[in-house]
Parts: C-alpha cells; structure tokens; sequence
C-alpha cells in the first residue's frame, strides 16, 4: 500500500531550478549561520530608481571586537533581495559595508561644519540603535551612546578598482547621557535622549534632527545634522497623565519607541500610575513652525474626557492607580486597509508581558488627526457624477470610552488583533509588530516551551458592511519556519519573505533566510509522493486543531491520477507541537489498486461524528470512497497519535455509483458530496462501512439538485456550516438552509466558481465555521469572455451584505448606484488565494488561441501566437483597494506576473491548483500539473 514514488523526467528535470536561500555572509560563521555574530537589527530598504530591494544588517553582538578584520567588516551588511525563483547557482550574499578603520566625519559646531578624519565608529564595534532612511543608515554605537550618526554617502562605502572604500558619516552629539531611541522620518531624524541613562530619569527629551548643509571653514556647503527642536518629558507631563491637573506619574520609562503611523509621528513607553491619577503611555508628537521658529510639542490619543471617565478606569491606552497602575506599550506600528481605512497598532501589557495586540480605528481627517476613532462613524464618499467609491474615512474622535475598555468583552472581536485567539509566548515580548495589507504580523524569537511556539504569525482582518474592522481570524503561523525569529519581512511585490532566525536551542540570531518556492522543503518527502505524471489534482491542509488530532498532529491530503497520499506536517517533539522535517515513514501512498483502479481524484475531506469516529474521504470522476477499517467501519476512533496509526488494517472501499465527484464536505454528522449535477450527503455511521465488500450501497439523501436552479445549472463549490450553505453555481451565488435563495452580485459574471471564506473561528477550518461572522471572497468569472471578478461579502449571523468596494451605476442614474466588485481582472481567473497581504490570482492552462482580452502583458504575442496558452500566477498588490481596484484600467499597474518557471515545465500547459497554507509550518504551496513547491 505504501510505495516510494518514481519521479518522472520532466518534474526532475527542474529540480536544480528552485532552492532555499540561506544568505551567505563572514567567511568564518559556521554551518547554516549568516554571520559569527548577532543580528541585532534588520532594516529593508525599498526599490528606488538608483537601488534594488534591499536589507541592511547591523550587529548588536560585543564579541565582534575579539574578532579577525574579515568578520569585523560585515558588522553592517547590505543584502540584495532574490526573486520568487531562483537558479541553484544563485547565491545570496551579504556585503560588507564596514571596510575602513577611518572614517571621514562632518558635524556641525557653533554653525560651522569641521571635518575631521577618526576612528571608524562602526569598525569592530557593534549598533545600540539602528534605522535606514532615504536609504541611508542611522545609529548609535557602542561606546558612543550620546552621539547620532547618519551616513552621508553611500556609495563611498564601496571598493573599486579606482577608489578605496571611506566611511562617510554626519554626526550629532547631545553631549552627555544616552540616545534611547531613534526613528528616521523624512529627511529628518527623531531621538529620545535621557541626560542620565535610562529614559524617563533625569531630563529626557524627544528632538527632532534635521538634515541640512552648512559652510565649513573656508564657506564651502557641508553635509552635518543640526538640532531643529526638542520637547521634555516628564512625570507631570498632560500627554502622560490624561491631560491638565491630573495626578502626576510615579515614573515612566525606561522603555521607549518611535514609529510613524499615517505619516503622523508617534512615542511609546511604560508607565506607572501615581496614587489616584492614571497612566497614559503614548502620544503624537507634533512639528509647529511660527515664524521660522520650530519647537516640538506632544498631544494626546484620545480625548481627556475619554481618558478620565472614571476616578478607576482601565483601557487599551491607559491604566488606573486601582486597576493596577502599570502600563507598558512596546511597539506601535500602523495599518491601512483595504477598505480605505486607516488603524493603530499597539502591543500593550502590564510591564512584564507577554503583550496583547490590538488595532485602534485612527482619524485621518479634521482636527483631531492622528487621535483614536470612533469606529460607529465611517464616511463613504462617492463621485459626484458617477457613483463610483471614491474614498472613505472615520468622522468622529472616539467619545465612548467602553469602546476601548478592557473589560469590554466586545473588543475581543473588534479590536484585538487575533479575536479569540492568543499569541503562542508566555513571557517576554514579541521582537517585531508590523503589518501589510489587512493582516497584522508578530514576530517571536522564543525558544519552545509548554506555552511558546516561535516563528512568525499573522491575524487577518474581517469587516464590516461599512468597511470598519468587526473581527479578526486567528494567528497562523507564516513563512514556512517555526525557528525563533527577531525580523520578518513580507513582500507583496515579489511573493517572497525574509527571516532572521536562530538554529540553536539559545536564540543567537545569525542566520538570515529569505523564502522561495522550492521542491526541497520539510514537505518535500509528501509533496513529491503525492505527484503522479499528470501532478497533484488536490491538496488539502487538516491542522492540529481538526477533530481527532488532540493538537498532536497535523495531515495534508494530496489527490491525483489513481493516486492519494497521507503526509504527517506535524506532531510533538519533546513535549511540544512542531513542524516536522518530514522522511518518507510520514507519508502513506495508495496506489491504483489499493483504491480500486479509481482513475482522476481531485477531493479529499476527513469527517467526524458524534461518537469520536473519523472517517477519510476521497473522490474524483470515477466515484467515491472511503479509507476504513473493515473490523471498526472508521478510519480511527478517539484521537490520532501518528500517521503509522492509519497504516493498521484500514483499506480504501467504494461507495454506491457516484461520478465526477468534485468537493466533499464534513458537517455535523454528515459528508457531503458534490457533483456538477447535485450535493448528496451520508450520514456517518461506522455500521454503514463494516464488511462493505468492494462496493458499499447506502441510503444516500440528496441534498439539492442542480435543476432546482435552472435545467442548464451545475454546481462549482459549496460550503456547509451547520447546515447553512452556500453555493457557487454556472448560474451566479445561492444560499441554501432549507429553501434556496440567490444571493445578488451586481455587475456579476455567469459563474461562481470558488467561496472562500475568512473568519473568526479559531478551532475548526473557516470553510466549515463561517456563519457567525466571516467575510467570503467569492471568485465570478465567465471562461466564454475570459474575465474575472472579486466580490467580497460580510456573514453576520448567516445574513450576507455586500462590501461597497465599487459602485456599479443604475441604468437611467449618474447619483444611484449598487455595491459593486472589489477586483476586476482583465484575464480570466480560475481561483483565487488571499491571506490579507499575498492575494495570488491563478489560470490554469486556457487551451489554444484563448482570447486573453488583447492583454500582450501577460505572454509575448510572438511566442503564444497559434499555441498554447499556459498557466500564469499574478500578485495582486496588497495596496489594492475599494475603489482603485476595480477598474480594468488601474489594474494592471495593481498585479505583476509572478515568475514561477515550474508551473509550466508539466504536461500539456501544465495546470495549476489554488495556492494552499500549510499551517504547521506557514509555507505557501503552489501545485498542479507539475512538481509542487512550497515558499519557505
């Protein structure tokens, strides 16, 4: 029954084509370590029309002053970001940019620039404080705690064969004390500076720095950093305390942050609450300018009268003597959503961790820009002439405190990132907050333990009719690694993400990775089991949490031609649940005859009912069966320890005389399978599946039959929760919970043809958990015209409301019009991915001569003239959203061809399946018609 698949000429032949990128950099750092030292920080620094995409790398590890001047020099690196895909000769590198033991200085004294030849700062030294802006590195070293640094000149860090390497740098010195914080801004640089150390002793201060030229001595312009302004904080300041003659704080600091959200300037820090006042630990930081004279000031995130309430009052932002004094918020980050509106991210705890993650509604408009947000009051704007979605904005400052209140239940929904769900870190603080598109990423470099589990996890928005944040999906591990992590970084433009990890059981953060799609990850013993010479025709993902699995262990399901397999991603390992680095004893693989010469299987699912018996399911055009034990009539009963467990005397066995099976589904005590022509359902009894024989003739119910929709109907997809379905047909979008109903998609196409939705569930797959509260992607699209659309809709207790993305007019009306599509495709679409940031759209191979819509952009017309038309995926950028995103002009300038060379090295086009999450590990799968490859 098990077997060791032949890989076929042409899947091997691409083998050498796609790998994981390990970037290299010392010559000394051992085995699977970038450096020989630590990483401290990890900058990216975006495409500009003199640089490519970029990572700057600086250590924070003292040990690099002990060692040889080869290391020394990669104490701060620049590595150039790879492509989805790359050769196996290609090798990322880091290059070295501390090359010099001098360095040229500029600073600014007494409105005079002196330029002085020293000691390079940076050379065997290592960072306390790291940014990039413009592309130019600023810091704070070792040593040098007072003074800021800014590179000047970048090109100067590079040997060539007619000039040396110079380390070109502008300096500003406070004189005394220690530089906190800093944070590039412009072309302009923001520090917290403590005259004592730690901030929030002695006088700290925020300034602002600015970039400018000056004379030197003999009146030539000179590049130095110059004071602009400066603002104090202290115990008694109104933005600390929740405005004027409240009680001062106990103390603040020593932590502090600065970040910019919505081009408007941010601190952070920890403070404690003086007896019967209350402790507010973030404010705006505010530039004014009167007269040529600039002075910085500090404003609130809310209003006092929401911040005093209450003599004891607990919320997001601020924290009561009485209920507890401290609060502490470690990073801010913000977010812009697809729907037009703008949040504030904040990790918040009590000082010790671990921190709570929520997302506050911002105000972006009026006068009071910058602060908290009533989220009730979202303006929609709408053309004047045509009523197309033209912006959308919250109006009203936050006025009801409750709606930040931490002992508000709601907020578990509407503002706390992850809903119910909870970050895997127990103590300590996570390394890295940031976001992209709609979801919310956060970074842990914890080493595993009963309550940690590292990696990189993301949590995805769900909205609301009117475009607000009502819930969150829960966090899910990305980027295929659940190594400790410091950084991560997701790229929208190119489909690929960096980490820098640890390979130790002590995080020392030396190794930088950045994902591909490749064939030899940890899945790869599956990946390439579950691939037959036609490729994979299904893949499906069962995480720890999926009935039967105890959290001890996960499973993929892979269909093919005469062909399914059993992959085990996950399981426990020294006490703790993990991603496994898979051999072949994971996988199980059943060949033609163990399944009874079915030919084409595409559909896979795994049921349950009320008795603790799981039964696997799969199907395709041949029929349908079962993977059960004669004696028990279960594929197992209790919960799975191992995948050995399924290898015990279970054996695949038909049911009844279906054809062209195209879905399964599990709900309740029921599978049920859909055909193009009708769903049928089985009710799950273990007597129904003991001593079958090869064929198994059971009291099948149908469901609901395509002519109920119209005689030329037949069905796409469906999801089913608790009896609620929905279904995408040739004939558009129904709702079915015992009478039909069609859901209306204005502007739509024919067909439905994929739903997927994303929802708050936190236990079982959002395809079966949906109705409570969901948003559903649903996929519209036409193969006669080749076009395609995104419809998104809000679930709000089984009722669906459309998103207002577009705007598509009334015939006879310039001023009405009805909510309209989110994307519009110029090419057909066969599905669609999206996890809130990467959102991939996929063709599969479209035949001869297709009609692609005069798009020459997506294959050379040369080359396709009179041939095929392959498989293509295109990246829809993460800033796609309501409004821009629908019309067929701006879209192209909104997707990009992703270059995935083995989507068509398969058969005949090689088709391509919907990407997949494996959630163990986070990795992206693309599979289909060709060796399947995971991005991790």
């Amino acid at each position: 029954m098990k077997k060791k698949l032949i890989t076929f000429m042409f899947l091997a032949g691409y083998s050498t084509f796609i790998k994981t990128i390990l970037v290299t950099g010392d010559p000394y750092a051992s085995t699977n370590n970038t450096f020989s030292f630590n990483v401290g920080f990890l900058k990216f620094d975006p495409q500009t029309d003199s640089s490519f995409p970029r990572f700057w790398s600086a250590t924070n590890d003292s040990t690099i002053s002990g060692m040889n001047d080869a290391t020394k020099q990669y104490g701060l690196s620049i590595i150039n970001q790879a492509t989805p895909a790359v050769s196996a000769d290609y090798q990322s590198v880091a290059i070295p940019m501390t090359n010099s033991e001098a360095a040229d200085i500029y600073e600014l004294k007494e409105s005079v620039v002196n330029f002085t030849v020293e000691a390079n700062p940076i050379w065997g030294n290592y960072f306390k404080l790291f940014d990039v802006i413009m592309q130019k590195p600023i810091f704070v070293v070792n040593g040098q705690e007072s003074k800021l640094y800014s590179v000047q000149n970048i090109e100067r860090y590079l040997t060539t064969s007619d000039k040396p390497n110079v380390t070109e740098l502008t300096r500003y010195d406070f004189g005394s004390g220690t530089i906190n914080a800093i944070l590039g801004f412009l072309d302009s640089i923001y520090a917290a500076h403590s005259t004592t150390g730690d901030f929030g002793t002695g006088d700290s201060t925020i300034s602002l720095i600015e970039k400018k030229q000056a004379p030197d001595p003999q009146g030539k312009a000179q590049p130095c950093l110059n004071l602009l302004a400066f603002a104090p904080l202290t115990t008694s300041s109104e933005v600390l305390i929740g405005g004027v003659g409240q009680v001062s704080l106990a103390s603040f600091g020593p932590q502090i942050s600065l970040n910019t959200i919505s081009r408007r300037v941010y601190f952070a820090t920890q403070a404690q609450a003086g007896s019967g006042g209350i402790a507010v630990p973030m404010g705006q930081i505010l530039l004014s300018n009167i007269n040529k004279t600039f002075s910085l000031a500090f404003a609130p995130v809310a209003p006092e009268s929401v911040l005093q309430s209450t003599t004891s009052f607990d919320t997001v932002i601020s924290a009561a003597d009485a209920d507890g004094q401290t609060i502490r918020i470690t990073k801010t980050a913000g977010m812009s959503t697809s729907t037009g509106l703008s949040y504030m991210l904040i990790a918040r705890d009590s000082g010790t961790g671990p921190e709570t993650i929520y997302a506050l509604p911002l105000m972006t408009v009026g006068d009071h820009t910058g602060m908290i947000a009533d989220y009730t009051s979202v303006t929609t704007n709408y053309g004047s002439l045509k009523p197309v979605f033209t912006g959308r904005y919250f109006t009203n400052v936050i006025s009801d405190a409750s709606q930040i209140r931490l002992s508000n239940t709601a907020i578990q929904n509407q503002i706390k990132v992850g809903g119910a769900s909870t970050l895997p870190i127990s103590s300590g603080t996570i390394q890295q907050l940031y976001s992209l598109g709609d979801s919310v990423y956060a970074v842990i470099g914890n080493s595993y333990t009963a309550n940690d589990a590292p990696g990189t996890y993301r949590s995805q928005a769900i909205f609301a009719s009117d475009g607000h944040i009502i819930g969150w999906s829960p966090w899910t591990r990305v980027l295929g690694s659940d190594k400790p992590m410091k950084y991560s970084f997701i790229d929208y433009k190119s489909l690929t993400g960096l980490y820098l990890a640890t390979t130790t059981a002590s995080p020392d953060f030396k190794s930088i990775y950045q994902t591909t799609f490749t064939n030899s990850s940890s899945l790869a013993p599956f990946l390439e089991n579950a691939t037959s010479y036609s490729g994979i025709q299904g893949l499906f993902d069962f995480n720890q949490k999926t009935p039967g699995f105890n959290n001890a262990i996960s499973l993929m399901i892979g269909t093919a031609f005469q062909k399914v397999t059993f992959g085990q991603t996950g399981g426990l390992d020294g006490g703790f649940f993990k991603a496994l680095s898979m051999t072949d004893s994971d996988v199980l693989v059943f060949d033609k005859t163990s399944l009874e010469n079915h030919t084409s299987l595409v559909a896979a699912e795994i049921a349950h009912d009320n008795n603790n018996n799981h039964y696997i399911f799969a199907g395709g055009a041949s029929g349908l069966s079962v993977y059960v034990n004669s004696s028990t009539g279960v594929s197992w009963n209790g919960n799975l320890s191992s995948i050995s467990d399924l290898n015990t005397g279970q054996s695949w066995k038909t049911i009844n005389n279906f054809k062209f099976v195209k879905k399964l589904a599990w709900d309740g005590n029921y599978i049920y399978i859909m055909t193009s022509d009708a769903i049928y359902r089985i009710a799950l009894n273990p007597n129904n599946f003991i001593n079958g024989g090869s064929s198994l003739n059971l009291d099948v119910e149908l469901f609901i039959n395509a002519t109920q929709i119209d005689e030329n109907a037949h069905f796409l997809d469906m999801i089913i929760d608790n009896g609620y379905c929905l279904l995408g047909t040739t004939q558009g979008l129904y709702r079915f919970s015992g009478t039909l109903q069609k859901i209306d998609i204005p502007g739509g196409l024919p067909a439905v043809s994929q739903l997927t939705p994303i929802s708050i569930s936190t236990d079982i797959n959002p395809q079966r958990s949906f109705k409570t509260l969901s948003n559903l992607y649903v996929l519209n699209n036409t193969f006669g015209t080749q076009q395609a659309k995104i419809y998104r809709f809000v679930i709000e207790n089984e009722i669906l409301n459309l998103l207002p993305d577009s705007v598509i007019a009334i015939p006879g009306s310039t001023k009405i019009g009805k909510p309209g599509p989110f994307i519009i495709f110029n090419n057909y679409i066969s599905s669609y991915f999206t996890d809130g940031s990467w959102n991939t759209a996929q063709s599969y191979f479209l035949g001869l001569n297709q009609d692609q819509n005069n798009n020459d952009d997506i294959y050379d017309e040369e080359t396709t003239k009179n041939s095929l038309y392959p498989p293509f995926v295109l990246q829809v950028n993460s800033t796609v959203h309501s409004g821009q995103s629908s019309s067929q002009v701006i879209m192209p300038n909104l997707t990009a061809q992703i270059s995935l060379p083995f989507i068509k090295l398969g058969g005949l086009g090689g088709n391509i399946l919907n990407m997949i999450r494996e959630t163990t590990s986070g990795a992206l799968i693309a599979s289909g018609e060709f060796q399947a490859h995971a991005n991790a």
